[in-house]
């Protein structure tokens, strides 16, 4: 995580998507210290301990449902989600991207770090194994393509970069 860039800026309202327990929103106040950053996860006990995490910071802890966001239209320069995507059925997940595009603001930044299907044969037989310790929307989510559900969701895909011998892909897109 420590060379990867997510691109943010100082002043800009960010929202970091299924925060577990705040460890990329602690990531990204090192990277930029002048954020006003909400942190959202449906999980109670989750957003507990990313309290006690973020005890020092400045960030808004926000219990809600990623497929229905408690904000108005247009009110975030940049969303940042990391492995919890996966974990939604395709429903909710196709919601949670509608509704990252609803709160987005004209040109505002969606940056996504999930998993992606290897393409070494050994690290397919590895990711097969994680497949089975992960729930069966992870699977769902890679045959579907992330990238194609963005783009149905109105998003334009700026690029992508393989992560962790390519069992990780972050995507960053766009809202025009």
């Amino acid at each position: 995580m420590e060379n990867l860039n997510l691109e943010v800026k100082e002043g800009e309202e960010v929202l970091e998507l299924g925060c577990g327990t705040a460890r990329l929103s602690q990531f990204l106040l090192k990277q930029e210290k002048a954020l006003e950053l909400f942190a959202l996860d449906l999980s109670p006990s989750m957003l507990s301990r990313a309290c006690q995490n973020l005890a020092r910071e400045k960030v808004s802890l926000i219990l809600a449902d990623a497929s229905q966001l408690p904000f108005a239209e247009q009110c975030f320069d940049h969303i940042i989600t990391s492995l919890s995507l996966h974990e939604m059925p395709t429903s909710a997940r196709l919601r949670a991207i509608q509704e990252c595009y609803r709160v987005l603001r004209k040109s505002g930044r969606l940056t996504v770090i999930e998993y992606r299907s290897p393409d070494q044969p050994f690290l397919k037989k590895i990711d097969s194994l994680l497949g089975l310790l992960e729930p069966s929307t992870r699977t769902e989510m890679l045959k579907r393509g992330l990238g194609s559900e963005l783009k149905s969701a109105g998003f334009s895909l700026i690029k992508t970069r393989a992560l962790g011998f390519g069992v990780f892909e972050v995507l960053w897109a766009v809202k025009p």
